[in-house]
């Protein structure tokens, strides 16, 4: 009778590392361009109250004031900012169809995304993509400013430095746009 062999550790050890690459390479790596996209890239700065070209457009905070907002968290404060964006040309109108992302930093690094679920600013659009009267994206022309806002729930002791920071899907870095004077 002969004896069965069994298989030696060092091969579990190597099938076990070339799963746990299969699972890095399916799992992590297509989500690295999309953290390099939100979080990465080298700020195109504007000083306050200025606006600054980032992805073809000119890019403007016209505003960025406290708002309204309900059960919020004690220590906070609701804050929107009104942006202007006017795409140069029409290359930039199609990069901005990709969509854009608006969040405010603080001096001291800290970050928060979009709230939803803030009212803004009444009869402002709450995307950088005009649509039309049925809701479906525009292109967005060129030399045409679009008006549009995000909303924000920060501490409070936060809103005296705050930026807003707005990125281009697929484009590299962002640009980051300070008001002429803090919100009150």
């Amino acid at each position: 009778m002969r004896r069965r062999r069994r298989p030696s550790r060092a091969r579990y050890a190597l099938g076990l590392a070339g799963a746990l690459a299969a699972l890095v390479a399916v799992q992590v790596i297509p989500k690295l361009d999309d953290y390099t996209q939100r979080m990465g890239g080298s700020p195109v700065e504007a000083a306050a109250g200025a606006a600054a070209g980032h992805g073809g457009a000119r890019w403007r905070l016209i505003s960025l004031a406290p708002s309204g907002g309900e059960d919020l968290p004690a220590g906070t404060r609701p804050v929107t900012a009104v942006i202007g964006v006017t795409p140069a040309a029409e290359s930039a109108g199609k990069a901005m169809a990709k969509g854009c992302e608006a969040a405010v930093r603080d001096a001291a690094g800290r970050v928060w995304g979009r709230d939803d679920g803030l009212p803004g600013v009444q009869g402002v659009a709450q995307s950088c993509l005009p649509t039309g009267k049925d809701n479906k994206p525009l292109p967005a022309r060129p030399g045409v400013e679009i008006v549009w806002q995000a909303s924000f729930v920060v501490p409070a002791d936060a809103l005296s430095s705050l930026r807003v920071e707005i990125r281009l899907a697929g484009a590299d870095g962002f640009v980051r746009l300070a008001p002429p004077a803090a919100p009150a």
